[in-house]
């Protein structure tokens, strides 16, 4: 007996010392900074971020408090009950509140208006029109291309109240996309936009530098100016403004529609009568 504890008590001291002498897994030490602090006049009860991390809310009694992110800039006040007293995020661009003492569940639905810079370039349209459509655009992507009739079709349906601008969105995937808007921009500065788009969307699946020179000689441009230009950085400039403002924005893909700045879904001829129809009730 003695020589098995002997040797029991040797096992165990020997798998001590292997566990002693073993490296220790890896840790990890944390740190940290502080980002941001914000004063507020009254105090928090809750606080949630968006699905997509843009936007910071607070809520406090009686409101929430919408903060943009990165910058901590307080875009909105949302007024609210001041029994609820709980705040969440939810899918789609939802808010939940919850009320503890009334046993109460509210979901908000947010709706996000964008501004954009539309300065540099055309309008279709009267220019005092109440209501702004802005598509982001690519000269080959053919569901932008298939767009226009129906783009046509909402012009005439509220000539004096609409007007359209489109945004340079060239997708990488298509490769002579930014050359093409280079172009279509170019025109403009001879008040020839609109006339070079329709063509441009007319040659999509042959387009090139050779065809762009085309168009412009049957538009009768001053090709010595259109050619200057073209190499003209501002033009790219304008070019790569509209590519930054559409990614935070949400635009993935083209065309991407926002009418006074809210994004459109239901694209067809009924959805943009009844997004212009709302616009125009509040104006």
């Amino acid at each position: 007996m003695l020589k098995l504890r002997t040797v029991f008590l040797a096992a165990v001291w020997f798998q001590a010392l292997v566990l002693l002498l073993a490296p220790s897994p890896s840790q990890a030490a944390m740190e940290w900074s502080s980002l941001k602090q914000l004063g507020l006049d009254k105090e928090p009860l809750d606080v949630a971020t968006s699905e997509d991390g843009r936007y910071l809310f607070i809520l406090v009694n009686g409101e929430i408090l919408a903060y943009s992110i990165p910058e901590y800039k307080l875009t909105d006040k949302i007024p609210v009950e001041p029994n609820f007293d709980r705040l969440a995020t939810g899918k789609n661009n939802t808010l939940l509140l919850t009320s503890k003492p009334k046993k109460e569940l509210r979901v908000l639905q947010l709706t996000m208006r964008h501004a954009f810079d539309l300065s540099g370039l055309a309008v279709k349209g009267p220019a005092d029109a109440p209501v702004t459509i802005v598509v982001f655009s690519d000269f080959q992507c053919p569901y932008c291309a298939s767009l226009q009739p129906l783009l046509q079709q909402v012009m005439e349906k509220f000539p004096k109240e609409a007007k359209i601008v489109e945004k340079n969105f060239p997708l990488q995937m298509h490769k002579f996309a930014r050359q093409a808007a280079t172009a279509a921009l170019a025109a403009h500065r001879q008040d020839s936009f609109w006339e070079f788009h329709k063509k441009l969307f007319e040659s999509m699946a042959s387009l090139s530098d050779a065809k762009v020179q085309e168009i412009a000689k049957q538009l009768n441009l001053d090709m010595e100016r259109f050619n200057r230009d073209l190499k003209d950085p501002a033009i790219q400039n304008l070019i790569s403004r509209d590519l930054q403002e559409g990614s935070p924005a949400g635009v993935r893909g083209t065309p991407t529609i926002f009418v006074n700045g809210k994004l459109i879904a239901n694209r067809s001829l009924e959805g943009f009568q009844q997004m212009i129809g709302e616009e125009l009730k509040k104006k």
